[in-house]
């Protein structure tokens, strides 16, 4: 997984198949557990999966703490 503070380009490569988007509204406290989840359960999957993390406002440092501890 990776984190991305940029739009890539419409075609690409690495174009997903599925896209998931995870809002973030003041959920730092459960970003750890949540985040080990969904590791989990794309590594069982037999395609190419886009994790969108969408900070909405938060107050929690959510989006800073994917930042610093990319998986």
């Amino acid at each position: 997984m990776r984190v991305v503070d940029q739009q890539l380009p419409a075609s690409t490569a690495d174009t997903p198949d599925l896209s998931i988007v995870i809002p973030l509204y003041n959920e730092r406290d459960v970003l750890p557990m949540c985040v080990e989840r969904l590791e989990r359960l794309v590594a069982t999957m037999d395609l190419c999966i886009e994790l969108l993390f969408v900070d909405d406002g938060s107050k929690d440092q959510g989006a800073e703490w994917l930042i610093t501890n990319p998986a």
